[in-house]
């Protein structure tokens, strides 16, 4: 569900998409690279029922439709629980981009969809080399305090992933079984697009992870060089 854009947020909201999201995206691999339709909506927004919970949740972003995309950088409906009493106010309305720090958030939130899908049509190459080196075999640790473990995922040099559309947040890397070399440069993209190389050092000490500090500036390199794209402005937060 979702509703027309309000007549003063239209302006600010295209203006957004250009600056922040067309932006990024050009010619050398863009072609055939997104549906025909990407919408601008108002308070979109999800409905479910099930045998105990009636359920509405803020929705924003939709990526699965047969020839279209919703984007929703304004709402008004907060995730409520409806049938269990009083409504339940769980998380807040979707609210325009307004801080550098809201206007990171919500660029890095698509356009990591959208680089992701570059990878996976194969708009965007995966360097044959970026993955030498890597075990895909070997089962990895992630549980907390395990840094010091030789198959920690970090430490084999794997960042973790973003595993949900709606966010731009990394989460541990499940399971070896969750990556693959093709996942595995989509997930650098998704590094480099998240962290500066000053928070790189912050979340990844070099110390630790020399790998990953290695990998991060390949594939940020490589992104520059090929599609002439600088993933350094997406992680930009000034």
């Amino acid at each position: 569900m979702g509703d027309d854009m309000k007549e003063n947020d239209i302006s600010r909201s295209v203006d957004f998409m250009k600056n922040n999201i067309f932006k990024f995206i050009n010619s050398s691999f863009s072609k055939n690279l997104l549906p025909p339709y990407i919408y601008l909506a108002h308070d979109m927004r999800t409905y479910t029922l099930s045998t105990t919970t009636e359920r509405v949740a803020p929705l924003a972003l939709k990526i699965n439709g047969m020839d279209f995309w919703s984007i929703c950088l304004t709402g008004e409906t907060p995730w409520q629980i409806l049938n269990s009493g009083p409504i339940q106010y769980l998380t807040g309305k979707i609210e325009f981009p307004e801080t550098p720090y809201d206007v990171f958030y919500k660029r890095g939130m698509i356009l990591k969809e959208i680089f992701k899908i570059a990878v996976t049509k194969g708009k965007i190459k995966v360097p044959e080399d970026f993955n030498n080196g890597f075990d895909f075999t070997t089962a990895t640790v992630s549980t907390a305090g395990s840094e010091g473990n030789v198959n920690n995922y970090k430490r084999r040099g794997f960042p973790g992933q973003i595993r949900t559309v709606p966010t731009f947040d990394f989460s541990a890397l499940p399971s070896i079984y969750s990556t693959s070399a093709e996942r595995n440069f989509i997930d650098y993209i998704h590094l480099c697009m998240r962290y500066t190389v000053t928070e790189l050092e912050t979340i990844y000490p070099k110390s630790q992870f020399p790998v990953i500090h290695a990998k991060y500036k390949e594939c940020a390199d490589y992104i520059l060089n090929e599609y002439q794209v600088d993933l350094s402005e997406i992680s930009d937060k000034k």
